[in-house]
């Protein structure tokens, strides 16, 4: 088991968003995350700064700058999958976009790609044969190697069903602890139900319909299902994605946030 960090939890952010792609300091948060021990990042893709995203033009850059700092790089994070505005999910502007993306991140050698089925993008008030589409649609541009993990708000029994419709040796399972504590899933339920494709996890914790708090002050039972997750043997990576704290510097809270899942897990 490994514990990273979302992109941008080290700096003070932009446009006061709790999470973006920190496009004038990622290099900077690179060498504050190797000072206080953290060696793996999930990168962001977001909306604001898609045409300034390293990732898409430099690669050269950004594999110097993973390099110098020990950094290693894993899985990509797309929020603008989920930003743009448009009538249906995947649209081809949106196509285009994944189809860009995917073949850019593979040649950084990332395996997982996390896409968010969430909010606008939600799979809840779809259609079974509209669901099926868009995952035969994604499959058929993905390039080999390359896993599309599905971050969704369905209920246990839905995702359940969707992994026995669609092509799990493509796809798997982002699993965040924080949105199935904000819809009150049951998180021993879930496990039951779909561990086997949990790929990465997602650190964070929020209230009940309500929004992300810092570790330990929302309703998702975080250390509870850390704890689960290392008795079933999760031996990838879990990504810190918890709120910020005003009361907090960005480096004092990902350090306690990172001590306090390294108790849990080690």
């Amino acid at each position: 088991m490994n514990i990273g960090l979302m992109q941008g939890r080290l700096i003070k952010p932009k446009h006061s968003l709790i999470q973006e792609f920190p496009q004038d300091d990622w290099i900077e948060e690179l060498e504050l995350a190797s000072s206080i021990g953290i060696n793996l990042i999930e990168w962001v893709v977001d909306e604001r700064s898609i045409d300034s995203n390293p990732i898409y033009y430099d690669h050269p850059k950004v594999s110097e700058a993973l390099n110098k700092h020990a950094i290693r790089l894993e899985s990509i994070s797309d929020d603008y999958f989920m930003q743009g505005k448009r009538e249906e999910i995947l649209d081809s502007t949106i196509i285009s976009h994944l189809e860009t993306s995917f073949h850019l991140v593979k040649a950084l050698d990332i395996g997982l790609y996390v896409l968010p089925f969430l909010e606008r993008t939600s799979l809840k008030n779809l259609s079974v044969r509209n669901i099926d589409k868009i995952f035969t649609s994604i499959e058929k541009i993905l390039p080999k190697n390359l896993t599309v993990c599905i971050e969704s708000d369905l209920s246990p029994k839905d995702l359940t069903e969707l992994t026995k419709r669609i092509n799990m040796e493509k796809f798997k399972i982002n699993y965040d602890i924080g949105n199935s504590g904000h819809e009150g899933y049951n998180y021993k339920e879930e496990l039951d139900s779909y561990f086997q494709f949990i790929f990465n996890v997602h650190v964070k914790d929020r209230k009940f319909n309500g929004p992300s708090v810092p570790l330990g002050e929302g309703d998702s039972k975080v250390f509870e299902v850390i704890e689960e997750l290392k008795n079933l043997n999760y031996n990838r990576n879990f990504i810190l994605q918890a709120a910020r704290d005003q009361d907090s510097d960005n480096e004092s809270l990902v350090k306690r946030y990172y001590n306090a899942v390294s108790s849990v897990i080690w």
